[in-house]
This record gives structure tokens, sequence and C-alpha cells, in this order.
């Protein structure tokens, strides 16, 4: 990790030099995720402060949101649910319809963050003014969104997969996976971005998607496809690309199979 931040860094100062706005927003944030990953929340929380004001500027809502939803994150991590209820409310207001999948991880955020806090915490929030996409101080709305509901949500099956086994994973693998994989969900989405090819974030986006594929094309013959099935077609896959598998890709594989089935039944 240390390795990753001194490029960063250097990455950073280059795309200064140049002005590159988009990326240094983009720099800015990846740095973030470092310091919280080696936990030093008040660095992290910096980062992402300047990564969200450049996103701001060059008004890239996706930005803002994957922003609002890391520092929800940050929020609980330091134990403190009510800013982490209002940045997520941030983030999934960010768009309409606000359940976007844009919105990553803050959705299931939200609704934990609610039931945890009770539903009179949201409302307030919301008349506050938080479901707003702009930084905290800025005007409250007249009338604030609702909040989303699972009905109707666009999906993306294998972005869900992935952060559904990136949580499960978290207790063995690390508090900051789901973090992590969120980042390489937004990567993807910028095709000419660095994608680091041996992070385990990396690979289980990678297996997510291969899956999702997978599962596809097998649904076409068989209506239920087991995930033991599509588990093992994915690994054999991975070894005829010369993917660097680490240890516990089995299981990797086997639990996004799971939640890629899952995430799919109500498409089918």
């Amino acid at each position: 990790m240390g390795e990753a931040e001194d490029w960063y860094c250097k990455s950073l100062a280059i795309k200064e030099e140049l002005g590159d706005r988009s990326d240094i927003g983009f720099t800015y944030h990846q740095l973030a995720i470092i310091a919280q990953d080696r936990g030093r929340p008040d660095e992290a929380d910096d980062w992402y402060r300047k990564s969200l004001a450049v996103s701001e500027e060059l008004d890239d809502r996706p930005g803002m949101a994957r922003t609002y939803a890391q520092l929800g994150l940050l929020a609980e991590y330091r134990g403190q649910p009510q800013p982490a209820l209002e940045w997520n409310i941030r983030c999934v207001t960010s768009f309409s319809p606000s359940s976007s999948p844009l919105t990553g991880t803050g959705p299931a955020a939200l609704a934990r963050l609610t039931r945890q806090l009770g539903m009179p915490a949201l409302e307030q929030s919301l008349a506050a003014g938080h479901g707003q996409a702009r930084p905290a101080g800025g005007p409250p709305l007249h009338h604030p969104p609702p909040p989303p509901t699972r009905r109707g949500i666009m999906t993306d099956p294998a972005a869900d997969a992935a952060r559904a086994a990136a949580a499960i994973l978290a207790p063995d693998l690390g508090p900051t996976l789901p973090t992590e994989v969120e980042a390489a969900l937004a990567d993807r989405q910028h095709p000419g971005r660095y994608i680091d090819p041996v992070s385990l974030a990396s690979l289980i986006v990678a297996i997510a998607t291969l899956a999702w594929t997978i599962y596809s094309d097998q649904r076409d013959h068989t209506p239920d496809p087991p995930p033991a099935d599509i588990a093992r077609q994915v690994r054999i896959t991975l070894r005829e690309q010369d993917t660097l598998l680490p240890t516990g890709t089995e299981r990797i594989t086997e639990i996004v199979a799971t939640e890629i089935i899952r995430h799919a039944s109500p498409q089918a």
C-alpha cells in the first residue's frame, strides 16, 4: 500500500502540473482510500473533501455521489452515524431516479443507518436540506425528495454481486474491502484509467463481471444454473487468461456466483 501511495503522489504532481482537474480529483479520491485503509481517518477526510471540491467544480455528479458515499462510510468508521446518514442522503439524491446504480454503496448504507437511527432521523435530515447534491452549508431544499425504495431500482447485477461479496468477505479480508471494490467499480466507468490487475478488489470486480457473462450464457440453456458450475467456469476462464489467482480464489468465486444468481433472480 505504501508503494501505491508513492505512485499516486507522483501522479498527482504530474496531473497538477498539467492542470488535469478530472484526474486530480480521482487521485485525491484514491489517496483518501489509502489513508482510510492505513488507519488515518483525518487525512482520508481531507483527501475526500478535496476530491469532492473538484467534482463539484466540474459538475461531475457520479464523482460527487461516489465521494458522498465514501464520506458516509468514513463517518460510520469514526462512530458518527448522524453525519454518515446525511452524507448518504446526499449520495442517493444526487440523481433522478435516486436509485441510480451510480450511487454505489449509498442506498444500502442509507437503509442500514435508517434502521439504526430510526425513520424520524431520516425525515429530519431530509427536512434540513441534506437531500441535495451540494456541500454542507448550502441552502436547504424546500421540497426534499422522498427516500429511495427498492421498487424500480436500476440494477447492475455484476456490480451488485461484487459489492455483496465484498461485504461478506470483509470480516476475513479486511474492513476496507467494500470501499476498495467501490473504487474498482468506479474505475470500470473510466477505461483510460489504470486499474491494478493484482488488487483483490479489482479481482472481485473482474470475477463478478465474468460470472455475470457466464450466467447469462448458461441461462439460455439451463433455466437455473447452479452457482458451483458458474464458479468453476470462472476459475477455468481466469486460468486460461493467465490471471494471477491468490489463495482463497475458490471461495471468492463461489460467493460471487451465489450473489450473481441472487441479484439476477428478479430479472429472470
